[in-house]
């Protein structure tokens, strides 16, 4: 009996630039062009709704990226909504909490508008057009938020529990708290905006840490062959395999160094997917010395002297917590579509992948294998494939 195939047909997202705040703290920040694309976009389906003063930032985001992968049309019917990040409506929790100390008030909107499950719920609630009951989910597992919303998603269609689904990662964590947070973890990165200051793997040689915090959404539907029957939609990517793990260290942002949780989390996904190689990886790398040496580590464990060509997002989005593995599969589903690897690969362990990929006589990317880790230990792996490839 074969295995019911889950595939992605529609897509959609964005993410930041580099840029620099008043106090020269570098960020990854949507630019002007891309406000007013989202503003535009969002205004057309909340001018009704009276939200667009109420949202957060996350919840504009999410919706902004749904409405990108759905073409500003409506979810198909009998579509589930699962949404994931890691902060959620930060800005306005933050905001409450300092009205509430400085006034002794709390507005009465406060609790709907930051719980952790409002970020689906108003993609449902926005999206949907008929009174279609979809299943709808919030959830949030730090760094592999996105990569856990994917599991749940999976899960839920190979259970016949839903005909479709649409799954959104999306931070907004641009607030003078959420980057004090990282600050006292001593993992920002010291270098300014215009000088790459996301280093993934080139941070465990230079013995400095280099994270950058980035605001971005991704957006995809998932459909079953059944449900492609239905909508006719064009399969973009296959998803072929997620493989779990979480390593039981002695801290809340530790690992191992030999990268166990990452090396389980790959091995499970290719198994899954029946390939013992992919074509192209796309690391979490997030620019520290600690969780890019432990993955780095894991992918030579694994893969011994032929590595695949490696790239992490993150040099050109910053780290975008929940989101980030969402933008890992967008920059999968531009490589399938362009058969080139992401430009500028940076650190010299991605260099000495690239370049080795490009001595093969086969340079075709079919398979993606992409690695998500969050604070706990969680680690999540997702391989991902052409159709018909």
């Amino acid at each position: 009996m074969s295995r019911t195939k889950i595939y992605i047909t529609k897509y959609g997202g964005y993410h930041g630039a580099a840029a620099s705040l008043d106090d020269g703290t570098p960020v990854f920040r949507l630019d002007h062009t891309t406000e007013e694309h989202i503003t535009t976009s969002l205004t057309r389906v909340l001018k009704q709704s009276g939200a667009m003063t109420t949202l957060d930032r996350v919840s504009k985001l999410a919706l902004a990226s749904a409405l990108h992968a759905c073409k500003d049309d409506s979810l198909p019917l009998d579509c589930s909504v699962i949404a994931a990040s890691a902060r959620g409506a930060t800005s306005t929790l933050e905001q409450a909490i300092k009205t509430f100390h400085s006034e002794h008030r709390v507005a009465p909107l406060t609790s709907p508008l930051t719980t952790a499950g409002g970020i689906a719920s108003t993609l449902a609630r926005m999206l949907h057009t008929t009174k279609s009951n979809p299943i709808t989910i919030g959830t949030s597992m730090a760094c592999a938020s996105f990569f856990e919303a994917l599991l749940i998603a999976q899960s839920l269609l190979l259970a016949k529990k839903t005909k479709r689904a649409i799954v959104v990662g999306a931070e907004a964590p641009l607030t003078a708290f959420t980057i004090g947070q990282m600050k006292a973890l001593k993992i920002y990165s010291p270098y300014q905006a215009d000088a790459h200051p996301c280093r993934p793997f080139t941070c465990i040689t230079e013995h400095k840490n280099s994270l950058v915090l980035g605001e971005g959404a991704g957006c995809f539907l998932l459909e079953t062959e059944e449900s492609l029957e239905e909508t006719q939609h064009t399969p973009v990517a296959c998803i072929d395999g997620i493989g779990f793990s979480q390593e039981l260290t002695s801290t809340l942002t530790g690992m191992t160094d030999e990268g166990t949780g990452y090396l389980a989390a790959m091995q499970q996904a290719l198994t899954e997917a029946s390939i013992t190689r992919p074509d192209l990886i796309i690391a979490h790398a997030a620019g520290t010395v600690v969780g890019d040496g432990a993955e780095q580590q894991a992918l030579t464990t694994l893969f011994a002297s032929d590595v695949p060509a490696v790239f992490s997002t993150k040099h050109e989005t910053g780290h975008t917590f929940g989101a980030s593995a969402a933008l890992s599969v967008l920059y999968a589903l531009d490589c399938f579509n362009t058969q080139q690897l992401p430009r500028n690969p940076s650190g010299s362990f991605m260099q000495q992948t690239f370049h080795a990929h490009m001595t093969r006589n086969d340079r075709s990317i079919h398979s993606c294998l992409m690695n998500a880790s969050g604070f706990g230990g969680v680690t999540l792996s997702v391989v991902l494939s052409r159709p018909n490839s």
